[in-house]
């Protein structure tokens, strides 16, 4: 699937086109070349006004915008169940496609908080954690709850989502990690703030 289904919900309607064409744009910023190729190639070939339309949509996009290659391969079953746990977690701050809110909460597309040493967001997702803190430029001074009811297996599948979701590409989290990150840091009350976190 090229797109998550919350914002299928909010863009669907009963003209096809308006869905798909957004759809469209998502998959030529995301998917590997070779994909792309085989979808443009398909869409050359026909002539109606609507696999034009799709055909300009992923034209508009340049082709250097395809992720490159990963250091480290998804494992399909451990996205399948961090994706459950951001939709139920993260998705209403931090977005579909981990942008964030201008000025309110922060992107996870790009950020190095999550990507570093996994204790640093390991930390975050136990104890929560409240501004201000920069990242990519921007300033953000909001609160982020703690998720420490979450098991140490939905921590390591979340996290291992978001450092290898969109742009981001880092190591897996491992339910042992979250596990003595959690016994480490047991007696902490309050959400952590950046000046106590080391600065990726």
């Amino acid at each position: 699937a090229w797109w998550d289904d919350v914002y299928l919900q909010e863009i669907s309607s009963t003209d096809v086109t308006s869905l798909m064409l957004p759809i469209a744009g998502h998959f030529a910023a995301t998917a590997p070349a070779a994909d792309r190729k085989t979808v443009t190639d398909a869409l050359a070939a026909r002539t109606d006004p609507f696999s034009k339309d799709l055909l300009a949509k992923i034209a508009a996009v340049p082709a250097d915008a395809a992720p490159k290659a990963r250091k480290h391969v998804p494992d399909p079953a451990v996205h399948e169940r961090g994706l459950a746990v951001y939709n139920k977690t993260c998705i209403a701050c931090h977005g579909p496609e981990g942008k964030g809110v201008p000025q309110a909460f922060p992107p996870l597309d790009g950020s190095p908080w999550p990507v570093g040493d996994p204790e640093l967001p390991i930390r975050i997702v136990l104890k929560g954690m409240q501004g201000p803190l920069e990242v990519g430029g921007q300033k953000f001074n909001n609160v982020m709850a703690p998720l420490g009811v979450l098991t140490d297996q939905e921590i390591a599948d979340v996290l291992t989502y978001v450092r290898q979701s969109w742009g981001n590409d880092a190591p897996p989290v491992k339910p042992e990690t979250v596990k003595q990150v959690r016994a480490k840091y047991a007696g902490r009350v309050l959400p952590w703030n950046a000046d106590e976190l080391p600065h990726p």
